[in-house]
């Protein structure tokens, strides 16, 4: 493949359906990823938006280096793009290169502090750092700027109380883990880390 909408280049082998299984047991063949390439060309969507779209799914598919390529190539162009910089900053986190995240985040949030996506990247680099004061802190940023009772608030009070845990905040973690048990039960449906 020389050139898709000037999106990628490589060998046809990337093209392949790819039978592993992705880091979080789910599917993410690269040919899907492909297959949403060329229907987001076919739709007209946008160089900057299909590019971004393709290196997501590829992110999916654990092609972490391939992906931060494809963002950091749309960041060329537009180096102030959000999705780009919280897209590039989780494919750092993937990619254990925690101090560089950590810096694109601080400026992403510096600029826009209600960036859920940024906070909930950032709770995953401080998990990964065992900072669990930043994961209680980028968690409590998240669940300020949910609205309602979302599908993720489950998920955030997890985070949390498994920072209060790690911090030793037991009498805050008896309330968290009160709020948590009166959520409706979909509890199996969540990712724990």
């Amino acid at each position: 493949v020389e050139a898709v909408g000037g999106v990628i280049s490589g060998s046809l082998a990337l093209l392949a359906d790819d039978p592993r299984v992705s880091s979080n047991r789910v599917i993410f063949p690269v040919s899907s990823a492909f297959r949403s390439l060329l229907e987001g060309l076919a739709e007209g969507k946008n160089d900057q938006q299909v590019r971004l779209d393709f290196a997501q799914e590829l992110h999916f598919g654990d092609r972490f280096q391939l992906a931060l390529e494809i963002v950091d190539s749309v960041l060329e162009g537009d180096p102030r793009c959000t999705r780009g910089q919280v897209l590039r900053a989780d494919l750092l986190e993937h990619l254990k290169r925690y101090s560089e995240a950590e810096d694109l985040l601080g400026e992403v949030l510096s600029e826009n502090s209600e960036c859920v996506e940024a906070w909930g990247v950032l709770g995953l680099v401080h998990w990964n750092r065992s900072n669990w004061e930043g994961v209680r802190l980028a968690a409590e940023a998240r669940l300020a700027l949910l609205d309602g009772q979302s599908w993720e608030r489950a998920g955030i009070l997890l985070e949390r109380c498994r920072a209060l845990l790690e911090l030793g905040d037991f009498a805050r973690l008896d309330s968290e883990l009160a709020e948590l048990s009166a959520l409706p039960s979909r509890l199996d449906r969540l990712r724990v880390y």
